[in-house]
């Protein structure tokens, strides 16, 4: 996916983003300008959580200006819309992020594609369409495996856990989160600590919603303490310089916050088995703590004050947290829900039936709402991801139609290149080839024709010897050297062409001039550049064979062959080849042209 991709797809859901985010135009607002340190990322996540309309625009002006890629400031788009309590919002970061994941950038930076990923599953998360976060914490999960970040995958792990346990695979999920804690216990660096205590929460969470094992709850809890304070007594110990470490003046923050959270579980863990005084105190602990007096903070205990009996602190905090969600122009979620249940559960201990009634008929009314909305919600998703996919189709469908015109006649240039370089080529090594076997030929001649110059010269010399009637006298024959020994043997086979027989070996010529194998042999080894009687043998049939192969003009080559004594042609054609470096049929055709 390139740039005019994601900007068709940003043009699709603008509509959205315009009824929730905006609010107003831009007129009279400065031009973004190149170089503008006011439109940079960074100036865009410091305000995104207070003021998610001004982030916008000041990531749409770094784009503009070029401070961000187009890719990245998709990202932080999404993470800005995926805060939002409007669906629409979350529906509009989830269609951005599924478009990230198939950029380009996605595809070649597994660090970008992690990033994405873990937006769709807080994406999800906020949702709470389960399903659909089920499917990117898997997804994360092998991304983070393969990339060897096993710890980070632990983690994602646990949220996986959580998500299963939601779509009804409570005891697949249990034990996908067990498998994380196990393996995360077994060490005592930070960032394998802060992923422990992730899953311990996750696991709290779900036997909490479950409303089961609540002694496990209490010792999850504890183990959460023990560990935090260990932490606390030794950050040295711990440190691994991993991003999510908090420095050492944030230490106590951090430790508050986890170990408060802590006392909340188990305060509501010793109220499902009826321990009101060990409840009370896990309270009173719970309130030693800063974050005990957030709105977050007193909404977490504030269920388990109303089953203490302590409604008025419980429906304190319910006005306070409804007042937020009115001002947030959020009162459609799942804390809205529970808000119904306590106030209903209030009424009922104050004796009040019919406001009961009616906070009750308002709780299964609004959890059908939510049910229903979240259905709508995945329905506008799912439509949103067809016209997606739709606008990704006709420009891959322009695409394609291009690169095939740009194919097909790449493809037509490319082979009449290819044609007219193979002929060029072919031409060239034949003329090369013509012109080394013409070379090889004169060579050969020119060897030859020495060689018969030199054996004429010799022939005559030796004359008297080769025609007198003592030529074959052993005597004479073992008195010469074995130089002079050779010239006389080679004069005689050439002379009485001995080498055309079919069989001319050291045995012929033991029985021609009546000497031992051995002084024949010392002949050819020692007086001679042969080596041995075979290969002048061989060399005095090519060489006949050459002169017939000049000579003759109606003899095949198979003829040539049987007539210089060779006993099969491709004998001879091996041999022939071998010696001079040209096939015989070449030889011919280059000698008589």
């Amino acid at each position: 996916m390139n740039k005019k991709t994601l900007y068709l797809l940003y043009m699709s859901v603008v509509a959205l983003l315009l009824t929730g985010c905006t609010g107003g135009g831009t007129s009279g607002k400065r031009v973004p300008q190149a170089g503008d340190t006011l439109y940079t990322e960074e100036r865009a996540m410091a305000i995104y959580d207070s003021l998610p309309e001004r982030a916008l625009l000041i990531l749409d002006s770094a784009e503009v200006v070029g401070n961000m890629t187009d890719y990245r400031a998709a990202l932080f788009r999404a993470k800005v819309l995926s805060k939002s309590t409007a669906m629409q919002q979350q529906d509009s970061a989830v269609i951005i992020c599924e478009a990230l994941l198939r950029h380009d950038e996605a595809q070649r930076n597994i660090v970008f594609r992690g990033d994405v990923l873990e937006l769709l599953v807080n994406a999800s998360r906020i949702r709470h369409d389960y399903e659909e976060m089920v499917h990117w914490t898997t997804e994360l999960a092998q991304l983070l495996r393969g990339q060897g970040l096993a710890t980070e995958a632990l983690r994602t792990d646990a949220d996986l856990g959580l998500a299963m346990t939601h779509i009804g695979q409570v005891d697949e999920g249990l034990a996908k989160i067990d498998n994380a804690i196990r393996q995360l216990d077994m060490t005592t660096k930070f960032n394998e600590l802060d992923a422990w205590l992730i899953a311990a929460k996750r696991k709290i969470n779900v036997l909490q919603e479950q409303e089961i094992r609540s002694d496990e709850v209490i010792t999850l809890a504890n183990q959460i303490q023990q560990r935090l304070d260990d932490f606390a007594a030794r950050p040295d110990d711990y440190h691994d310089g991993t991003y999510r470490e908090p420095p050492k003046e944030d230490i106590p923050t951090y430790h508050d916050f986890y170990y408060a959270q802590a006392c909340a579980y188990k305060a509501a863990a010793y109220t499902a088995q009826g321990n009101r005084a060990a409840a009370q105190r896990e309270i009173v602990a719970f309130r030693q703590y800063p974050y005990s007096h957030s709105l977050d903070g007193r909404m977490i205990i504030a269920q388990t004050q109303g089953r203490l009996g302590d409604y008025e602190t419980m429906l304190a905090t319910y006005d306070d947290f409804e007042r937020y969600m009115v001002s947030e122009g959020d009162t459609l979620n799942g804390a809205r829900i529970e808000i119904l249940r306590g106030r209903a559960e209030a009424a009922i201990a104050a004796g009040h039936t019919t406001q009961a009634y009616d906070y009750m008929n308002r709780y299964d009314e609004l959890k059908s709402q939510l049910s229903d909305n979240l259905q709508r919600s995945k329905a506008h998703l799912y439509a949103a991801r067809y016209h997606t996919l739709e606008l990704e189709t006709a420009l891959h469908q322009e695409r394609v139609i291009h690169m095939k015109n740009l194919f097909v006649n790449v493809l037509i240039g490319m082979v009449l290149f290819i044609v007219v370089a193979a002929a060029v080529y072919l031409y060239r090594q034949r003329r090369l080839l013509s012109e080394k076997n013409y070379i090889l030929v004169q060579k050969i001649e020119d060897a030859q024709e020495y060689k018969r110059l030199y054996q004429s010269l010799k022939t005559q010399k030796n004359s008297d010897t080769v025609n007198s009637d003592d030529a074959t006298d052993a005597t004479r024959l073992e008195a010469m050297t074995d130089a002079e020994l050779f010239d006389y043997i080679s004069d005689v086979v050439r002379h009485e062409q001995l080498f055309l027989r079919p069989v001319c070996d050291r045995q012929t010529l033991v029985e021609r001039f009546h000497l031992s194998e051995k002084r024949i042999g010392a002949a050819f080894s020692k007086g001679s550049p042969y080596g041995n009687v075979s290969n002048f043998v061989r060399n005095a049939r090519l060489e006949y064979a050459c002169q017939l192969l000049r000579k003759s003009t109606t003899m095949s080559i198979a003829d040539v062959a049987a007539a210089s004594g060779f006993p099969s042609y491709p004998r001879f054609a091996m041999d022939f080849k071998a010696s001079y470096s040209i096939s015989p049929t070449e030889y011919r055709r280059q000698s008589q042209a």
